[in-house]
């Protein structure tokens, strides 16, 4: 941890407990798109002097224009004791893809920091409280990036972030602009509705001038014995009083609605509101840092961007200290290999292969039993191109690849392959082992014979056509290779192949047709 981590931490422990209740106390008629259930936003309003000082004196903050910022994520996937219920890889890819796209206009791009980090923690991963999310981050965080965790319960809403912490997701709004929300905060932006969360009027009227929120705990020292309540200005319409007033950024409009919303067909709120003045408007529901349906939002706006470059070029600037990898665009598979099409293999020995993909450091391969892939019944990840796994029903499966790269995260599938995985022909070897023969046509049409031994001994492969004729394949069986293959001659028509040990026992035999 570094040292400002250490400087604040004593302190942050002390205001997490009101943050908890805090967040108890919010309205519980939120609409989530993504999980009805949960508060869209548990981040409280917050008092940051650097902050403070940029909105005074942005031109003394003035970011380089066209240079891109590269921002390690130390990613932190959490489960339960027992290692069940982590995020899936597939879609961390996904939502990593979607965050990048989200902060492509910022110049402002994401890439993973170091392995990502699996916590086996049933109670962290359902954590109910702020100040149990911070015990988990503190217990794990690295300060060389920002921390992003990901578990089945954020305290109650779809995401949060703490000062000199991190950032933590639910599951179940990861897909959407939640991260990008975060990460927003994190970045120093507040909720263009700031000062009204957890408040209702009726939109009938014009608003106060002002309203009030509480930050007890969030001023840049702790004051135990004094409750501090703030006054925010409404923003208004005219924009006259926008660089005092709710997020203190002028190109977002004013904005009232602190519980999720739906927008229409022009990315605008259904709800007319009112300012103190009487001017009506609707809220802007393309801004990330909104409460509008993920559908609606798109954007940062210029102002947003500003200041989120600013606060990592002056304020965080520890995040530029980790070398980037170099941006390299990864192509998506397109030539599965083995097994080919309807191919017969072990089911309790499967074995994809796929043509590697120049720059992919990952493969993440399904196995599924319909095309749409809605019915997966395996899925695993794999630095190579080639994966080895067991399933527990003989049947017809379909399979696809996905490869990424350090910096790529946005791939699409490969084309469609399907098997046919059969309780395989065995018998018994002379070590009492099993061995297992299929046969492979390969795309040239020729056969294949695959064999997965056990022991080393002989075999002699005999190929016999419908006439009479045989073709003999002697062959020593070797323990640590996991198949061999035998080419079998192309002699059109009916063919039948057999296995005899070096006791000329019989101990495989099979018809097929070779074209």
């Amino acid at each position: 941890m570094n040292i400002n981590a250490h400087r604040y931490q004593g302190r942050f422990f002390e205001w997490l407990v009101i943050i908890s209740c805090l967040l108890c106390v919010q309205s519980g008629s939120i609409i989530l798109a993504q999980n009805p259930d949960l508060f869209p936003c548990g981040t409280p309003v917050t008092k940051d002097p650097w902050r403070q000082q940029y909105l005074l004196h942005q031109l003394k903050f003035r970011t380089p224009a066209g240079e891109l910022l590269q921002i390690p994520l130390k990613i932190h996937l959490v489960g339960s004791d027992e290692g069940h219920g982590f995020y899936s890889y597939l879609k961390l890819m996904s939502a990593l893809c979607q965050l990048n796209n989200d902060y492509l206009d910022a110049g402002i791009q994401f890439f993973i920091f170091e392995d990502i980090d699996y916590i086996y923690n049933s109670a962290w991963n359902n954590h109910e409280t702020v100040l149990e999310g911070a015990d988990m981050m503190f217990r794990n965080n690295d300060p060389r990036a920002i921390n992003c965790y990901i578990a089945s319960s954020a305290a109650g809403n779809c995401g949060y972030n703490l000062p000199y912490a991190g950032v933590i997701l639910a599951k179940s709004c990861v897909s959407g602009h939640t991260w990008a929300h975060e990460l927003g905060h994190n970045l120093s932006l507040q909720h263009p509705f700031l000062g009204w969360e957890g408040k209702t009027y009726s939109y009938d009227n014009p608003t106060p001038k002002t309203v009030t929120y509480d930050y007890t705990l969030f001023k840049d020292s702790l004051i135990t014995d004094t409750t501090i309540i703030d006054t925010a200005y409404v923003e208004l319409v005219d924009g006259s009083n926008c660089t005092s007033a709710a997020d203190r950024i002028c190109d977002t409009p004013p904005d009232y609605l602190s519980s999720r919303w739906q927008c229409d067909e022009n990315s605008k709120s259904t709800v007319l509101q009112k300012d103190f003045n009487g001017e009506e408007f609707y809220s802007d529901g393309t801004l990330f840092m909104s409460y509008s349906s993920d559908e609606c939002q798109t954007r940062f706006t210029p102002g947003e961007i500003d200041l989120m470059r600013a606060t990592i070029l002056h304020k965080k600037t520890f995040l530029l200290d980790v070398m980037p990898p170099v941006y390299k665009e990864v192509a998506d598979v397109n030539q599965l290999g083995f097994p080919s099409h309807e191919e017969e293999v072990p089911f309790d020995k499967v074995s994809l292969h796929w043509e590697p993909v120049a720059g992919a450091v990952k493969y993440v391969v399904q196995v599924s039993l319909n095309k749409s892939f809605t019915r997966i019944k395996y899925q695993g990840i794999t630095d190579t191109s080639v994966i080895t796994f067991g399933l527990k029903t003989p049947r017809a499966y379909y399979w696809r690849v996905f490869a990424f790269g350090r910096t790529d995260y946005c791939s699409s599938a490969s084309p469609r392959g399907q098997f046919v995985a059969i309780d395989p022909v065995s018998t018994n070897s002379p070590g009492n082992d099993v061995v297992h023969f299929h046969l492979h046509r390969g795309s040239d049409g020729r056969m294949t014979l695959r064999i997965a031994p056990f022991h080393a001994y002989r075999l002699t492969i005999d190929q016999y056509t419908v006439t009479g004729d045989c073709t003999s394949h002697p062959i020593c069986v070797h323990p640590k290779s996991t198949e061999q293959t035998v080419k079998l001659s192309s002699i059109p028509g009916l063919n039948i192949v057999v296995a005899k040990n070096s006791q000329q026992q019989l101990i495989f035999k099979k018809i097929y047709f070779n074209q």
